[in-house]
């Protein structure tokens, strides 16, 4: 696998591609993280499910490409997928973030980047699916993960690996997934799986590492991974008792022992940030901050 030269990606540009139903959770806080970024350290792409208030920082950075989506089908890959090619248009953008609009950033841009930008691999949170997630009975559906139609992408339910669906792409890893015969979507498709957006990136990248030579035949998923992509989280969420099971918490702000516990984790961005949400101590948490130091992240 060839990854670009360090000193080409430390020049590059971040290109933050926001996947939401609208604008953004908290436009205050991304218009300070960006206001004092110069313009040619980063790129905004958008691909919004309805249109965005005009003030939003995402009115001018909505792609052409529109796919109408729907939570947990592959539709959610597809618009993924629109803003890889629109933003591998820029030859100056290095590191593709996939980002939603309950997404923060911990810390101030600077240090972000720094951490983006510290290894020529990308970021692709991923670990074995639990046996039990595979195949869910629901209350009113069934919730099915794997089927035959996969193969031999994934040649069986325990070689299929789940991602966390927010993710920081390397450019050599973006543009894998949009060469030419890299369309898995109609694989997840056939079958009416469900959250491809769970399973796909790291699935096609494996497959397609090894199908192009990049990677020995025999060698498995998570070894293949490790070529293009550091197993690291990007956003951190808190979880809680919801009804009978666990589910992410919306928060309405941003605690001092929450921020201690996201950072600590190596994570950059926290989501599930709810509309009007108190990010006070968070922005003001931006200036006790280095913006040249990497952290080394718990994986």
């Amino acid at each position: 696998v060839v990854l670009q030269d360090m000193a080409a990606v430390r020049e590059g540009k971040v290109a933050f591609m926001f996947l939401t139903r609208g604008g953004l959770n908290a436009e205050e806080t991304w218009a300070e993280f960006l206001g004092g970024a110069p313009s040619a350290h980063f790129s905004l792409y958008a691909h919004t499910k309805t249109p965005p208030p005009p003030s939003s920082l995402l009115s001018r950075a909505r792609i052409r490409e529109h796919v109408p989506t729907e939570w947990g089908t592959a539709s959610l890959v597809r618009a993924t997928l629109a803003l890889l090619r629109a933003a591998l248009t820029d030859e100056e953008n290095v590191r593709f973030v996939l980002l939603s609009e309950s997404c923060v950033p911990l810390y101030p841009f600077a240090r972000v980047r720094v951490e983006l930008l510290a290894d020529a691999r990308g970021w692709l949170s991923h670990a074995p699916t639990p046996a039990w997630m595979i195949h869910q009975k629901g209350p009113t559906r069934e919730f099915v993960r794997w089927s035959a139609a996969l193969q031999p992408l994934v040649r069986t339910p325990a070689e299929l690996r789940k991602q966390q669906q927010w993710t920081a792409f390397s450019r050599e890893l973006a543009a894998l997934f949009v060469e030419p015969g890299a369309d898995h979507t109609a694989l997840w498709e056939a079958d009416g799986l469900f959250a491809p957006d769970e399973h796909y990136f790291v699935s096609v990248a494996a497959h397609e590492l090894r199908r192009r030579g990049r990677a020995p035949a025999d060698m498995d998923a998570a070894a293949c991974l490790d070529l293009v992509a550091l197993n690291r989280r990007l956003t951190y969420v808190e979880w809680g008792v919801v009804g009978n099971g666990r589910a992410p918490l919306r928060l309405h702000t941003v605690s001092a022992e929450l921020l201690e516990r996201a950072r600590a984790e190596g994570c950059l961005f926290v989501r599930k940030i709810a509309p009007g949400a108190n990010l006070s101590l968070l922005r003001a948490s931006w200036r006790c901050v280095r913006g040249d130091s990497v952290q080394r992240g718990s994986g």
